[in-house]
């Protein structure tokens, strides 16, 4: 039993058991939030729809129609609509409001032929966009029995072919209606934009280090650019009292930057093909996406042509994005067979989200049929791909970092003494060759010898002799090593090179070394350690080399040798 448990907690099946957990947990949170705002139904007012309509659209009559089963011809600039009512007998309602639908119109509301709303017609005087949203005006105080009329022209081209509802609540419980009525976007929107935000932040200040992170603060981007799309799509930001015409902008202008943010993602995985199809399918992509971007927001700017006008092509752009980007997103898979499922399942729901709010958007604009009354599907799609992409930054980022450790290991290895663990002789040849090409003029090498190796290693055997030599380049590396570079040439021989030639300072650094050696002596009863010295500045020859300043410490260090062993005869 043990034994299948800790084969079921390997870390290929922990991935899958904690991405099921996570999708599970998110689930469940949106099903109670769901499930608590959807009850505050009961606590709010009733909203009473108008719903039949005599509708007037151009030369077209329609009598007694419901406006949301209502379709005709896609409307366009300089169209007129027109629809009458009555409304009803005195609702018990305290302030009765009416919650009016625009779509790029200048929209004009009266009673018995007294205006008493109207929207938009500055702007579009101005050639200026009028926006999208809703409107939600106080009925004035005599609105029983009378007849409501409200008028449509259109300002943009192939705006919409339907209409929503017109209705009527208590003024106090119109935006309640829209938070409740669009929980689930809201919510996720919301989550898309905080979590985009707060992570950006926390890596601005990385990447200003390392650009290690680029991929990640593009994800959080593209999540803050699709949450603002989720929320300004489902008319959400009019809580906020943001203008219509700013919430259709934003909607709009996120969704052009968007698609720009995943190629720049996608770049990471076309580094990584071999064919050369999919390269030039991204190049055009990219080349196409950038002149459109910059032609729309341009043609908008200077007040040309307005985006709405020329959005849907980019709704089906933005599409083919999404196709392309999941097909190479399943090529650049690493994973194994078992969550290589998982992955591409997460690829998939993603890749249908988007691509049905999008085309559900272009399919209601142009017939005015809705596929399936779902909201927020995309935002859906996004959290669980922004999911699975940060596990597959993970895979790669642990994937590196084990290779890079393993690397590092690998160079350790090759240039550090077995022994000592300090610096070997090839490590020290190559810095001293560095030191030779960058034609350095400051540096001091130093050459060290242990003495009396030989006679420990004949009277106590060499594993005395290795302790010798591990207590000699300790000693050499405190004294040394924050200051310069420390090896072992091999056998008994050391060698510190510095960068610094002032005589001065490298006297000193010696006395540093011999107090630290006869402090060590003075600790030890069992072994006296005795190290010869001697050192030479890059000043000492003539010609700057290295190899030259190297043997002339040589030479040094074993006329210090002689003259410890003269002293030693001398004592004994």
């Amino acid at each position: 039993m043990i034994k299948k448990l800790k084969k079921l907690l390997n870390k290929k099946n922990l991935k899958i058991i904690w991405f099921v957990y996570a999708a599970f947990s998110l689930a469940l949170v949106l099903y109670l939030l769901n499930y608590v705002t959807g009850n505050k139904l009961d606590s709010i007012s009733d909203k009473y729809i108008l719903s039949s309509w005599d509708v007037s659209i151009n030369d077209t009559y329609y009598q007694n129609a419901k406006l949301d089963s209502l379709h005709f011809q896609t409307v366009s600039d300089g169209d007129y609509i027109e629809m009458k009512t009555y409304l009803p007998t005195e609702l018990d309602i305290d302030s009765p409001a009416i919650y009016i639908p625009i779509h790029q119109c200048v929209v004009r509301a009266y009673l018995d032929d007294e205006e008493f709303f109207e929207y938009g017609a500055k702007r579009y005087a101005d050639n200026r966009p009028v926006g999208n949203g809703y409107q939600i005006i106080t009925l004035p105080d005599n609105y029983s029995d009378k007849e409501l009329k409200v008028t449509f022209e259109v300002t943009e081209n192939n705006i919409f072919s339907t209409l929503d509802n017109i209705w009527i609540s208590d003024w106090k419980d119109a935006y309640r209606f829209v938070i409740i009525e669009n929980r689930i976007p809201f919510l996720l929107g919301s989550f898309l934009i905080v979590f985009g935000i707060i992570v950006a932040i926390l890596l601005i200040f990385v990447i200003t280090n390392t650009s290690s992170y680029m991929d990640i603060l593009l994800l959080s981007l593209f999540s803050v650019c699709m949450g603002l799309w989720t929320i300004s799509y489902n008319n959400i930001l009019e809580i906020f009292s943001v203008q219509l015409h700013t919430i259709a902008l934003i909607e709009n202008v996120s969704l052009l930057i968007a698609p720009l943010l995943i190629l720049a993602y996608m770049s990471l995985y076309i580094k990584q093909q071999n064919n050369k199809v999919i390269k030039n399918i991204y190049n055009i992509l990219v080349i196409s996406q950038l002149l459109m971007t910059i032609g729309i927001i341009t043609l908008h700017a200077v007040n040309i042509a307005h985006i709405y006008e020329m959005i849907t092509m980019h709704y089906i752009f933005f599409i083919l994005h999404i196709i392309f980007f999941s097909y190479v997103l399943h090529k650049s898979s690493k994973y194994d067979k078992k969550n290589k499922i998982v992955y591409n399942a997460a690829i998939i729901f993603f890749l249908i989200s988007v691509v049905y709010d999008l085309f559900a958007y272009i399919f209601h604009r142009y017939t005015g049929y809705r596929l399936l009354d779902l909201t927020g599907v995309s935002a859906i799609g996004i959290i669980t791909f922004i999911s699975v992409l940060i596990l597959d930054l993970y895979h790669d980022v642990t994937l590196k970092k084990m290779e890079q450790q393993e690397k590092e290991l690998l160079i350790k290895r090759a240039y550090t003494d077995d022994l000592t663990q300090i610096n070997n002789r090839r490590f020290c040849s190559e810095y001293m060759d560095k030191l030779q090409s960058a034609k350095s003029e400051k540096y001091t090498i130093i050459s060290l010898d242990v003495n009396n190796l030989k006679q420990i290693n004949d009277t106590y055997g060499h594993s005395k002799g290795d302790i010798l030599i591990k207590k000699a380049a300790n000693l050499i590396s405190r004294a040394f090593n924050q200051t310069g570079i420390v090896g072992r040439m091999g056998g008994d021989e050391f060698i510190v090179i510095l960068p610094i030639n002032d005589k001065h300072k490298i006297d000193t650094l010696i006395i540093s070394f011999k107090n630290i050696l006869d402090e060590a002596n003075l600790n030890t009863d069992d072994m006296h350690i005795s190290i010869a010295y001697g050192y030479a500045t890059s000043n000492d020859v003539e010609e700057n080399n290295v190899e030259t300043v190297y043997k002339l410490a040589d030479i040094r260090m074993y006329e210090h040798k002689k003259s410890i062993k003269k002293k030693m005869y001398k004592v004994s």
